[in-house]
């Protein structure tokens, strides 16, 4: 049985506003409580720019899993990437 957070809800009103500012050369922050879906949403995002972009560079770094650990500064944080 499927539990009702395995669901992807997509968040149209939040894609609407945030799409203008796709292509634009700022830093785009979501703010919000835990728990409240930032994630599923910068996800949704990464899905239609992956599709509109599909020659882009696409990266997620989840900091709640384990495999992320070693990542503690910025330093750290172009290391991964650039490997």
């Amino acid at each position: 049985m499927k539990n009702i957070s395995d669901k992807n809800i997509k968040r149209e009103l939040y894609l609407k506003k945030v799409r203008p500012f796709y292509k634009k050369q700022l830093i785009k922050v979501l703010t919000g409580q835990r728990r409240v879906g930032k994630s599923k949403i910068l996800l949704q995002i990464q899905s239609e720019l992956k599709e509109k972009y599909p020659e882009g560079n696409f990266i997620f770094i989840d900091k709640e899993k384990f495999e992320f650990d070693q990542i503690k500064n910025y330093k750290d944080l172009m290391l991964f990437v650039n490997n």
